[in-house]
């Protein structure tokens, strides 16, 4: 073989590996920043993903790591004339609330979302407004079935009736016996604030209170 032919060789060789070094180059930037647009995207969860992802995905409430999307409200007509500001506050969580609902109403609903095996990591109870008879007892319950596998429970107190008294003040005591339990304040907050309420001084048709509700919740969820 001559020395011509020898070089012709080596030189297409040193083209192939060139070639074969831009094709790799080319698939390692993709993957890269198609990694970033999922993860800009919120694709990445918190579950399996590196400490780095974690931090940085924006469906994490950044102080404490909270997935928004496992937050799961319950409450009366005073969260569901503040849902749009709770979805604002904390895009992702399931708000369900319904006018007239009571803590034997919410345990139920609990109870039935436990057995159909959807998970309860971080739950808020707004029950306090309805008076029911079966109350704290109900409350109890809840904790009996949720305490020992949430992250975080958090419960909303009444405000407006002299009978949402008791219920109150059973609800201040949680967070000295459960670790994972904090409470939102809306009896003490919104008190500073009685022209923020209707003309019966429960019910909220204003931006501001339903602003302040929501910071409530997302504020003791991260506590």
């Amino acid at each position: 073989m001559s020395t011509k032919r020898r070089n012709s060789k080596k030189k297409k060789h040193s083209n192939a590996g060139f070639h074969f070094c831009l094709v790799l180059i080319f698939f390692v930037v993709l993957i890269g920043s198609t990694g970033t647009l999922l993860w800009l995207n919120g694709f990445f969860s918190a579950e399996g993903t590196s400490s780095w992802s974690l931090f940085n995905n924006p469906a994490i409430l950044q102080e404490e790591k909270v997935p928004m999307d496992r937050v799961f409200i319950v409450g009366d007509s005073i969260t569901l004339g503040a849902e749009a500001e709770l979805r604002e506050k904390i895009p992702g969580a399931a708000v369900d609330g319904v006018v007239g609902r009571s803590a034997p109403t919410g345990l139920e609903i609990l109870t039935d979302l436990k057995e159909d095996g959807i998970p309860l990591d971080y739950v808020v109870i707004g029950l306090a407004n309805n008076v029911h008879q079966d109350e704290i007892k109900s409350f109890r319950a809840m904790l009996d079935l949720l305490s020992d596998e949430a992250t975080r429970i958090v419960f909303v107190t009444g405000h407006g009736k002299a009978d949402m008294k008791a219920g109150n003040e059973f609800i201040r005591t949680l967070p000295n016996l459960y670790d994972n339990v904090t409470v939102a304040d809306w009896d003490e907050a919104i008190s500073d604030h009685e022209e923020w309420l209707g003309g019966d001084g429960i019910h909220v048709y204003n931006k501001k209170a339903n602003t302040l509700y929501a910071d409530l919740v997302y504020d003791a969820l991260i506590r």
